[in-house]
């Protein structure tokens, strides 16, 4: 990763709002600047970033932290303690901060700092991904299909949820990789709550199952979702097909320039037309990167527009309270004029 050109573009900000320091809490940010998850990043306009982080992490940012002067906290020494004093030794009076809580907010204030919101300058950043971060999303997507067909082949009458969701942990443990998200595996009924979690519930035949999954991979994550019949059901497949066209009606779409909102409505307008007004009851889709919620937001009252390099999700579903759900998630990429998709099987 060029963390050196994330840096100088940080500071070239600084220069244009004419701030004294931009300080860095949130971890992806922090990770996303350096190559190290945690701590608090100081980056000034004319000297070599601070990072402050615990003794008990001190060692992993020595190994890990690229283009910083690392600062350890003392021991016992409150985060808020440490943020003034690198702050006060700077001579910095005007701050950018990615985000705060209220009372680390308020104890900054009074101590004459004067605070500004930069955390949408680190979202816009962050969000167009480079040929490295590509390079790894697309791996994580690989693992993702190759545990999603490993799921699904498993999926059989008699297997509980929580039966499935151990084989996902097993295949990430000896792989010594990650989820990117907690795994959802939920069957019958369960499948019409889009964020169920596995239970000891077993798997009957004819019944959908929905397994949502995602691999991080050196930090990149990936998304996808599939639902399907255990056995035979042609009410369910039906959905299974009509949600599967809407995603392929967004996908149409989808390429830089276009509204994420007519994104989100092509599918929506599908699935009303197929007789399901009212049951696709999320936006369509998100950004993906470090972080496996990201922007751009695809819904019905985003304003933004696709770019090119954005890594998002398509992910249309149906879901009828306490009777069945189904949802269908790929992770694309934006492209000039179209996209690649990453999880598709």
């Amino acid at each position: 990763m060029n963390y050196g050109r994330r840096i100088k573009m940080v500071k070239e900000r600084l220069s244009k709002e004419n701030v004294d320091v931009f300080m860095l809490t949130e971890p992806k940010n922090v990770r996303y600047l350096t190559g190290f998850e945690g701590g608090v990043l100081f980056v000034f306009p004319d000297s070599e970033p601070t990072l402050l982080v615990p003794m008990l992490s001190l060692e992993d940012a020595e190994d890990e932290a690229q283009g910083v002067q690392i600062e350890p906290l003392q021991i016992g020494e409150p985060f808020r303690k440490g943020i003034a004093k690198v702050l006060r030794d700077a001579g910095a009076s005007t701050v950018f901060y990615d985000g705060l809580s209220i009372p680390d907010y308020k104890s900054l204030e009074s101590e004459g700092f004067k605070l500004k919101d930069g955390s949408n300058y680190l979202s816009t950043l962050r969000r167009t991904k480079d040929p490295e971060e590509i390079r790894l999303i697309r791996e994580a997507s690989r693992l993702t299909r190759e545990l999603m067909e490993l799921l699904v082949e498993h999926a059989k009458p008699g297997v509980t949820e929580c039966g499935l969701a151990k084989m996902a942990d097993a295949f990430l443990r000896d792989r010594g990789l990650e989820y990117a998200f907690p795994i959802i595996v939920v069957s019958g009924p369960k499948t019409s709550r889009p964020h169920g979690k596995p239970s000891l519930r077993k798997i009957l035949e004819g019944e959908p199952v929905t397994i949502d999954a995602g691999v991080c991979y050196m930090g990149y994550c990936a998304d996808m979702t599939r639902s399907f019949t255990v056995g035979r059901n042609p009410e369910y497949e039906k959905v299974v097909e009509d949600v599967r066209k809407a995603q392929e009606k967004a996908l149409e779409i989808v390429r830089a320039g276009v509204l994420c909102r007519d994104v989100d409505k092509a599918a929506r307008e599908f699935l009303d037309a197929r007789g399901y007004r009212g049951l696709f009851i999320h936006g369509l889709g998100h950004g993906v990167g470090l972080d496996v919620h990201e922007p751009p937001g695809l819904n019905p009252s985003s304003d933004e527009k696709l770019m090119e390099g954005d890594v998002i999700t398509i992910e249309p579903g149906v879901y009828i309270r306490r009777k069945y759900g189904c949802r269908i998630e790929d992770t694309v990429l934006v492209l000039k004029d179209g996209f690649e998709p990453l999880t598709r099987v």
